[in-house]
């Protein structure tokens, strides 16, 4: 199944925790960094942006890409770190 990342600028704090839980409904998933996911899902990357693009407001910005499985990374923990071994 493909990895995506999700990346997002959410200012409004009215929707945070809607689209976090909308993002782990996803099942398989880490919390990379403050506003980046990674998530394993057999939807595309259109309908996952779908999905979250709702908890957004027009002037929040959402980035959904699937992972090629090259990547490289610091600073991240290491639990977090084994997910994106594991799941790249």
């Amino acid at each position: 199944m493909p990895c995506y990342l999700i990346s997002y600028d959410q200012h409004a704090p009215g929707n945070h925790e809607k689209l976090t839980q909308t993002i782990k409904g996803y099942g398989t998933w880490a919390r990379i960094l403050e506003s980046t996911w990674a998530v394993v899902t057999e939807d595309p990357a259109t309908k996952v942006r779908d999905s979250l693009q709702s908890y957004l407001e027009n002037s929040e910005g959402l980035v959904v890409m699937q992972s090629s499985g090259v990547a490289a990374w610091a600073g991240v923990f290491p639990d977090v770190s084994e997910w994106l071994k594991a799941a790249l």
